[in-house]
C-alpha cells in the first residue's frame, strides 16, 4: 500500500494492492509465469478502493 502511494500517489485498500504484491513476488522469485525471458510480459492488475482504516492510514502516513 505504501509503495503504491509513494510511486503513484494513490491510496488503495489492502485487497486492492494484492495484485501488485503478487506481481512483485513473482518477479522477486524469478518466476516467469507469463512469457519467456526474451519477451517481457505485458500484465495488468486492478488498483481498487480507498477504504482504509483510519488508524492504518495514519500509521502509513497517508493523507486524510
Amino acid at each position: 500500500m505504501r509503495l503504491l502511494h509513494v510511486h503513484t500517489g494513490r491510496v488503495v485498500e489492502p485487497a486492492g494492492a494484492a495484485g501488485v504484491a503478487a506481481l512483485l513476488a513473482a518477479r522477486a522469485a524469478s518466476v516467469e509465469p507469463f512469457a519467456p525471458p526474451s519477451r517481457p510480459p505485458r500484465v495488468a492488475t486492478v488498483l481498487c478502493g480507498g477504504n482504509v482504516d483510519p488508524t492504518l492510514r495514519e500509521t502509513l502516513g497517508f493523507p486524510r
